[in-house]
């Protein structure tokens, strides 16, 4: 990049040597080359046109170099492409250069979509075919000063020691004199439950924005008009999930309209906001790759696979190559503060070297593409085992054995929120997928399962279609709005807070329970149905194996919880209130547990900021609704080992630009 020049409010130009598109034949929206390369090389015929004289660098001198190129032609139907050697004024494909060591410090530059190599030769910039390369194709990289910085988003965190962040307990004064803590227990908190990758989710234009993007900031925040319409007005998940209405689209720098806490299909965890998040004491991150296969077919809006494997492979290839790519911006491989671990030694490795440990989950409905319809199961054991496999191998270590809708492991835990909203099209998704309505019974909170229930899927017997019937009457007719007062006594409707699932566990579930103890992953009890959660708590009880429930209410009533914690598991509250998301913690953090399942004396408890996962997130402090939001992240004074305090701590709905 020889040069950048943004005026406020906008996005900015670039001056990058690269390869001309007049025709704008080459590229997507995206910058991604998507032409013919034979169009291209055809087109640049071997030739020489940018002078080295960056006063003027489009030359026209063409200089033939001797090699007869099949000619492809200079035009694609009607249009002419005619691409040139020549400035770019924005990152794209046609601008990637690769660099390709030579000998000692001498390297060669070769465009990465036509394989031609770069020359200097007599004042002038050529290019040249690989077969034909000499000295002129060769360079050395000599450092410099007064380069412009190619445009980032704001970090805006500042350190007060070279220390850097407490890593352990034992560096903060506060806590070094507490009975029963180790050298290595780890200070900081952990996210338990995020969605970083849910931009590729149901089909991949839903959710705008990307945690990175090869071509920067510029790229991955820039306008959501892309995916939404113009005022967001075709962002059909986005206005049906958080109500916003028409909005300005501008992404980075300026961000008038979004990201927010309440917008719930603009990206929320740009990796440099996520940095500021790890920067103020998170140590792990949990990110559930995410996906609904009903939801992604029914949406009009995708490119991506809405086969449920195919969704979950590109997620992960989507987090090592963030990983990379952070590693990048922190000078090569294993450099970056990003670190995808699998194990306990890896995550402590990880946080010993000032990285955050990222563990790979999964959350989604039809899991291993294991759902079921009218009862039937759509996989069998070894194809769980062959899928499991698969994923285990890359990376992933937590599983949701079931989310929104029943599937071919056990039943999942209603969506019992009022109103036509996300509740009722749940249910719809679930009678689409499965082939049957979600089959209640009455459970008071009261009542708990025990997990040894006989009937964990029992089939409906002719006596119980009414009572069915009514139950089905009763959780409709509450999604409409509430009676008036005055006619309150004539309202029919009971409410639906005493309703279950009475699918439990499937002999199937069971399996796949034992599948992932002998492989020694986390298991998550949310969205899973309290007869089916019940049931994994049994199974795992007598082998001491902990389970998690990671996000709050999700996980069923508070006396499950407390029989997680009580199994040495972790019990997780959402970050969605600033109000009373500290009396969260503190009861989570105090749910009665065994002296071995804690630190010192304290309990351990999670922050679920489930972000990206059409879930808000806590609103800016003490900010009137209609106050106009900053365009800048508020500075962040992280306190450090050397200090006599405990660092500024913040959710990850306070690392977004201007929360």
């Amino acid at each position: 990049m020889s040069d950048f020049q943004r005026n406020p409010g906008g996005s900015g130009d670039f001056d990058l040597l690269g390869i001309s598109d007049p025709a704008g034949e080459f590229l997507d929206d995206t910058g991604t080359f998507v032409g013919e390369i034979s169009y291209l090389v055809a087109g640049l015929g071997d030739t020489t046109n940018l002078v080295l004289d960056p006063i003027a660098p489009l030359g026209g001198l063409l200089r033939e170099l001797g090699e007869n190129l099949e000619e492809a032609g200079n035009r694609a139907g009607d249009i002419t492409v005619a691409p040139a050697l020549a400035m770019v004024h924005a990152p794209n494909d046609l601008a990637v250069w690769q660099l390709n060591p030579v000998r000692d410090d001498v390297f060669s530059l070769a465009s990465s979509v036509t394989g031609l190599l770069l020359g200097a030769e007599d004042g002038n910039l050529t290019l040249t075919s690989p077969s034909l390369a000499g000295p002129s194709n060769e360079f050395r990289l000599i450092p410099t000063e007064g380069c412009d910085s190619y445009p980032e988003a704001e970090l805006n965190a500042e350190l007060l020691s070279d220390a850097g962040p407490a890593t352990y307990l034992k560096e903060v004064k506060r806590f070094r004199k507490v009975p029963g803590i180790d050298h290595d227990d780890v200070f900081g908190f952990v996210d338990t439950h995020s969605h970083i990758s849910a931009y590729e989710f149901i089909g991949g234009r839903v959710n705008y924005g990307a945690p990175f993007h090869r071509f920067g900031v510029t790229h991955a925040l820039e306008d959501c008009e892309a995916v939404h319409g113009p005022w967001g007005a075709t962002g059909f998940v986005e206005l049906a999930t958080s109500g916003i209405g028409l909005h300005d689209t501008q992404g980075w720098p300026s961000f008038n309209d979004w990201p927010r806490h309440n917008s719930l299909q603009h990206h929320q965890s740009y990796y440099r906001w996520l940095e500021r998040a790890h920067l103020s004491g998170m140590k792990i991150l949990v990110n559930h790759l995410v996906h609904n296969e009903v939801l992604c077919r029914i949406n009009p809006q995708k490119k991506n696979d809405c086969d449920p494997m195919e969704a979950i492979l590109l997620q992960i290839q989507r987090m090592y190559e963030m990983q990379d790519y952070i590693d990048a911006q922190h000078g090569g491989p294993g450099l970056g503060w990003f670190r995808i671990v699998t194990s306990a030694s890896q995550a402590r490795e990880a946080i010993a070297d000032g990285h955050l440990a990222v563990v790979l989950g999964i959350e989604m409905s039809k899991i291993f593409r294991c759902g079921e319809f009218l009862g039937v199961a759509e996989c069998t054991r070894e194809d769980i085992v062959e899928r499991l496999d698969q994923l285990y191998q890359l990376g992933v270590r937590n599983i949701f054995p079931v989310h929104k809708f029943d599937n071919a492991f056990g039943g999942h835990l209603p969506d019992l929120s009022s109103g036509v909203g996300i509740g009722a099209i749940l249910y719809g998704g679930n009678l689409l997928e499965t082939g049957h309505p979600i089959e209640f019974e009455s459970c008071p909170e009261e009542v708990e399962y025990t997990g040894n229930e006989p009937d964990q899927n029992p089939s409906l017997q002719p006596f119980g279609l009414i009572d069915q019937l009514l139950f089905q009457i009763d959780y409709v007719g509450d999604r409409f709005p509430e009676t008036p007062e005055e006619m309150a006594a004539l309202d029919p409707r009971r409410g639906t807070d005493q309703h279950c699932n009475q699918r439990g566990l499937s002999d199937l579930g069971d399996f796949l329970i034992q599948e992932l103890i002998k492989r020694k992953m986390m298991i998550e009890t949310d969205h899973i149905s309290r007869k089916a959660a019940a049931r994994i708590l049994a199974l795992t009880k007598p082998l001491n194996y902990p389970v998690i429930n990671s996000h709050g209410g999700w996980g069923g009533t508070e006396a499950l919880r407390d029989r997680i914690a009580a199994q040495g598991g972790i019990s997780a509250s959402f970050g969605s209130t600033r109000g009373d998301w500290v009396d969260k913690l503190t009861r989570d953090g105090n749910r009665p547990r065994p002296a071995e399942f804690k630190v010192g004396p304290f309990g351990g408890a999670g922050f679920a900021s489930d972000v990206n996962g059409i879930a808000q997130l806590a609103p800016t402090r003490a900010a009137p609704p209609t106050t106009r939001r900053s365009t800048h992240s508020p500075r962040l004074t992280v306190a450090c080992a050397s200090t006599n305090n405990a660092p500024v701590t913040g959710s990850l709905a306070s690392t977004t630009a201007g929360a």
